[in-house]
């Protein structure tokens, strides 16, 4: 895969990542500020795992950051996404 491809796959991701995270933000019941009861975030990141590879991280870890800190998180807290992206990778390692 070109690197030029490469770089556009990620940056798809992390936007449609992005995405439905501030969806999932805004329109889910919340159970905890920043926590909802459906993170359909996550089934995106899953789906690109299983059909373009496990590469995709850093796109997923660098929307998941985002919005960490976007929604008012403080720098540290917002490097607490690294356990979303770690759930996606397990959920797509264990579904292959």
């Amino acid at each position: 895969m070109r690197a030029w491809r490469r770089a556009t796959l990620h940056a798809e991701v992390a936007a449609l990542y992005f995405t439905t995270g501030w969806v999932g933000l805004a329109y889910f019941p919340h159970v905890y500020p920043k926590v909802t009861a459906v993170w359909p975030a996550t089934g995106v990141a899953v789906a690109a795992f299983l059909l373009f590879g496990y590469r995709l991280w850093p796109g997923v870890l660098i929307a998941a950051v985002l919005i960490e800190y976007a929604t008012g998180g403080p720098v540290a807290y917002s490097l607490g996404a690294v356990g979303n992206v770690l759930a996606a990778l397990l959920a797509a390692r264990l579904a292959n």
